[in-house]
């Protein structure tokens, strides 16, 4: 009896410590990979231009290698000068890596506007993220009142796994047929991993769209999204992450011993 007794005391600590040690793992697998990259390029395209906010949530090493370029004098204070120039490099690594076509025509992305800030992931760490604006007129030479073939593909983060998203909304007499994967989804809405179990992987999108005559001159609006979750500290390091599981795993072994002592 006293065996059976012991048995039936493991068996619920035992549960209880599987689902506490698999859950974060199996609900955001990606996002505890420590080169995880959540990605999500919303595309707006009006028969005068084509604009790109290119929104970026880095993990674990991400970070830290984006926070030592982030501190070029490695004082630990980020400048409004370091930001501006990390934003303006890493802008155009981004917008080379994105390869745009209508019709026969090669589209290039130029830079408007960025920022980089602290964040809190959705998976609890503290993290970087980074909005960028891109804009590009489209030519003349891009027949209007017909339709074309239009093609976006990423190549950033071709190895890092994550969040990969592209939405796409037409504006001003643009029109589109085709799939665009996952877009009735907001941008890094994380729930769906709970709900749906699995997170968007778009990095390319091939469609059909119709651009009509347009006497309209004024450039479509370049806008950042709103910032949120943001977190004043310094990102969480890799080393503070292995801390942080170490005390966590103390806290399960802590639990386990005091059931027992209880139990007996």
């Amino acid at each position: 009896m006293a065996q059976n007794r012991k048995t039936h005391n493991f068996i619920p600590v035992a549960v209880l410590l599987t689902i506490m040690a698999s859950t974060p793992m199996l609900t955001f697998s990606h996002a505890l990979h420590p080169e995880s990259i959540d990605r999500c390029a919303e595309l707006i395209l009006t028969p005068s231009e084509l604009v790109v906010i290119f929104q970026v949530i880095l993990g674990i090493n991400p970070t830290d290698q984006a926070t030592e370029k982030l501190d070029a004098d490695n004082d630990g204070k980020i400048t409004d000068a370091e930001r501006n120039r990390f934003v303006e490099e890493i802008s155009g690594q981004y917008a080379a890596r994105q390869r745009i076509r209508i019709g026969e025509t090669e589209l290039h992305l130029q830079s408007k506007l960025g920022d980089v800030y602290s964040t809190i992931g959705h998976n609890g760490i503290n993290c970087l993220r980074i909005d960028i604006g891109f804009a590009c007129p489209l030519p003349d030479e891009i027949p209007r009142d017909a339709t074309l073939a239009f093609s976006y593909e990423d190549l950033n983060f071709k190895n890092n796994p994550g969040w990969k998203q592209i939405t796409l909304a037409a504006q001003n007499g643009v029109r589109y047929e085709g799939h665009v994967p996952y877009q009735q989804y907001a941008p890094f809405d994380y729930e769906i991993i709970n709900t749906k179990g699995f997170y968007p992987s778009t990095e390319s999108l091939q469609i059909q769209v119709y651009i009509s005559q347009s006497s309209q001159s004024e450039a479509y609006p370049v806008l950042l999204p709103e910032k949120t979750n943001i977190y004043q500290e310094k990102p969480t390091s890799g080393g503070e992450m292995i801390v942080m599981g170490c005390v966590f795993l103390f806290g399960v072994v802590a639990i386990a011993a005091i059931y027992f002592r209880i139990r007996r």
